[in-house]
């Protein structure tokens, strides 16, 4: 009897063998979807983080026009 190193299904492979090689493409398959669901945190994260940092320069840019204003209204 002779084992293929790859998980091809071979007639002379006992049925543990066939277990792990399925079991094996499993856990790479679910590794593989959760390092797509971490990209995709990831890339939301840095979305609201560039929302964030807009909305911080606009409150700045507010507070600026408003210290603008009072500083006119008092001359």
């Amino acid at each position: 009897m002779y084992y293929m190193a790859s998980c091809q299904v071979v007639s002379h492979m006992p049925d543990s063998r066939k277990r792990g090689c399925k079991n094996m493409k499993l856990l790479i398959l679910i590794q593989s979807l959760y390092i797509i669901y971490l990209l995709l945190r990831i890339k939301r994260y840095k979305q609201e983080i560039e929302m964030y940092e807009n909305l911080r320069y606009m409150y700045v840019e507010m507070i600026r026009w408003l210290n603008a204003k009072r500083l006119k209204d008092k001359k």
